[in-house]
């Protein structure tokens, strides 16, 4: 969706530290929600997604763990995330357990993504992890030279926003959440030689004809 605005001011600016789990992104990583929608395939009532194609080098499939209403097989409270790698054919599961997933009751299959989220070159996944509002909020899981995943809680996105607009170039990632009825923040994260995050954020009001 795009808004068009005009800015007005300037709020913060600040740093972060992050440790270095590197991660690149390249355009083609950068799709549309529809487009990783369509590379979900879903068996039974959204107990399982098996997201193949999300991943050159990875399968990923989600499965319930536990179920908040076992009896009716509704409204997952947790899941196993299984990442194997389609040459090697190793696995590795891992236990997820959202904040909230009171939301949906069945398995969140297309909110999950596929990405480099930190321009190392290696490619990592984000699931949501609450409802946060109108917007949801996700768990990013960075992968290793070894090809493990792993969470970071030094990423300044973790268990916020989606990182959507991706820069990786620049080693950018921008987002936008709307405040009230006429303004946006745009909030920049840039990962810095040194390894650490550079964020900064503008607050833009939203021009009406």
């Amino acid at each position: 969706m795009y808004i068009d605005y005009e800015s007005i001011t300037i709020t913060i600016v600040g740093n972060q530290k992050y440790k270095p789990i590197v991660f690149t992104k390249t355009n083609e990583e950068i799709n549309s929600d529809s487009d990783e929608q369509q590379a979900v395939t879903t068996t039974q009532p959204d107990n399982k997604c098996e997201l193949g194609k999300l991943s050159d080098k990875y399968k990923f499939v989600l499965e319930v763990g536990e179920y908040k209403n076992e009896k009716e097989q509704t409204y997952p409270i947790s899941a196993w995330v299984i990442a194997t790698n389609k040459k090697s054919g190793k696995s590795q599961e891992i236990h997820f357990e959202p904040n909230s997933w009171a939301a949906y009751s069945s398995l969140p299959c297309n909110s999950f993504f596929v990405k480099d989220f930190n321009f190392d070159g290696l490619e990592d996944f984000a699931i949501v992890w609450d409802q946060g509002g109108a917007e949801k909020l996700y768990e990013y899981y960075f992968q290793d030279e070894k090809g493990n995943f792993t969470p970071v809680e030094s990423f300044p996105l973790q268990h916020g926003m989606l990182a959507e607009n991706i820069d990786t170039t620049n080693k950018t990632i921008t987002t936008q959440s709307i405040v009230g009825c006429c303004h946006i923040n745009l909030n920049k994260y840039k990962l810095n030689t040194n390894g650490t995050w550079e964020t900064s954020s503008e607050q833009r009001k939203v021009k009406r004809n």
